[in-house]
């Protein structure tokens, strides 16, 4: 009876704990070498599990979706993407056909000219057609609120899947003349696209807008950096303004898909903390 009691006591416990809590935010004290914002999933409660030392007060992230026909879910709890494609893409006369996606985002930011970010995200579990047409998880900065408009300026570090490889990626927001061309991951894609026993990675987005500068995208996996591809961004988008990072599933090219994937942890850090 009173291990019981105590069981339920401790279940109390932690569905009040306040969000900044070190005990479920993160390991040790969270000070001012820590994380600018970090939210990590499941969450054993809808508050928790989560450090925001950015601008606009504690934000826990938010469901964000194209709006192009597709049926997709965000759960911000579990941390569970899910996306289905519809049977045609609408497509714009600009653009051309339309990304489908779904993510879970933090809001209210300004990453503009002269700015330095510093985001990642870490999944688990990416599923969807493996030997079709490219679908893809990511992390991503990009302009205008929660809604993931097709028209807005953005930059993504992405795992591409298509044709039975994947590839790390810059998806979006690069300059075709100063950018490093796609990576295969190679062997470690039977530990990644494993089912069950599917093993975490993290991408990595490393915007830097001061003058001349370099940015990057890196895959970490296995607790060690395995590849970055840099870049320069599009001069089309020079001025655009940040207002909304996060991570991503979306898809291209594959009608009809079904995609999921499971968002392990998502981080802002300080750019002087980049490893």
């Amino acid at each position: 009876m009173m291990r019981l009691t105590a069981l339920v006591l401790f279940a109390a416990l932690v569905m009040a704990l306040d969000c900044n809590d070190p005990l479920w935010s993160q390991p040790g004290k969270a000070d001012d070498a820590g994380p600018l914002y970090r939210s990590t999933f499941p969450k054993p409660s809808p508050k928790c599990c989560l450090i925001d030392r950015l601008p606009g007060g504690r934000k826990q992230l938010e469901k964000g979706q194209s709006n192009a026909g597709e049926t997709a879910s965000a759960d911000p709890v579990s941390g569970m993407l899910k996306l289905t494609a519809p049977d045609n893409f609408q497509t714009d006369p600009v653009i051309g056909d339309k990304t489908v996606s779904v993510g879970l985002f933090r809001t209210g930011l300004s990453y503009g000219p002269g700015t330095v970010m510093l985001a990642r995200a870490t999944f688990r579990r990416p599923e969807g057609p493996l030997n079709g047409p490219a679908w893809s998880v990511g992390v991503a900065a990009r302009e205008g609120g929660i809604d993931d408009r097709a028209d807005a300026a953005r930059v993504s570090a992405t795992l591409k899947v298509a044709k039975g490889h994947a590839y790390l990626n810059i998806g979006a927001g690069a300059d075709r003349d100063n950018r490093e061309p796609q990576w295969d991951i190679g062997e470690m894609y039977g530990s990644i696209f494993n089912g069950d026993q599917s093993q975490p990675f993290t991408l990595q987005l490393h915007l830097d807008r001061t003058a001349g500068a370099d940015s990057s995208v890196s895959l970490i996996y296995d607790g060690r950096e395995r590849k970055k591809l840099r870049f320069k961004l599009d001069p089309k988008i020079k001025d655009a303004v940040f207002t909304t990072v996060g991570a991503t599933l979306a898809d291209c090219c594959v009608p009809k898909a079904k995609l999921s994937g499971e968002l392990k942890e998502f981080e802002i850090l300080r750019p002087d903390r980049q490893p």
